[in-house]
């Protein structure tokens, strides 16, 4: 399997599948997005439209809640009497301009959102800068475990052994 035999064929193959893994995502109509149902409401009338693509909420009154996701903002109508903030313990006046949050719309027949679910992500924050850590650490190993040598970077080997085993 790793030979060097068939290596040009299998680099060709692996190029070919990802091409067609490509075309066969284009091809399909995939989830509704907020992007796609703001260029086209009417064509999503009915449908559940997800925005959980680093939703921030920019304003929240009046029974619509303001979201924006990658640069795009969008209106959310709140029904009355709406229950379904999660975590089930709070409700829709716990709500804050700023927070990162997670919703599940859907069309109404006028073309507008109306919110199912939102679920407020508090610890958004705490797990971008989590999920940092190991990139950091990563780059540190590397920059210590380098060195240049006539012009070449090369791995530093700190075996003692000399490169003989025993």
């Amino acid at each position: 399997m790793f030979s060097d035999r068939w290596r040009k064929t299998k680099i060709v193959l692996i190029i070919l599948a990802l091409l067609g893994f490509g075309v066969y995502a284009d091809f399909q109509k995939g989830e509704p997005l907020l992007e796609r149902y703001l260029d086209r409401p009417s064509d999503f009338i009915g449908d559940q439209i997800p925005i959980h693509q680093e939703p921030t909420v920019l304003s929240i009154g009046s029974g619509r809640i303001r979201l924006r996701q990658l640069n795009r903002e969008a209106e959310v109508f709140i029904p009355e009497g709406f229950e379904g903030v999660i975590p089930a313990y709070l409700n829709v006046d716990d709500i804050r301009p700023g927070q990162y949050v997670e919703a599940i719309t859907r069309v109404d027949r006028d073309g507008g959102l109306r919110l199912e679910t939102i679920r407020i992500a508090y610890l958004r924050r705490l797990k971008i800068a989590v999920s940092i850590i190991p990139a950091v650490l990563v780059t540190i190993i590397l920059l210590i475990s380098c060195r240049c040598e006539k012009g070449r970077v090369v791995i530093k080997n700190n075996n003692r052994s000399n490169g003989v085993m025993e």
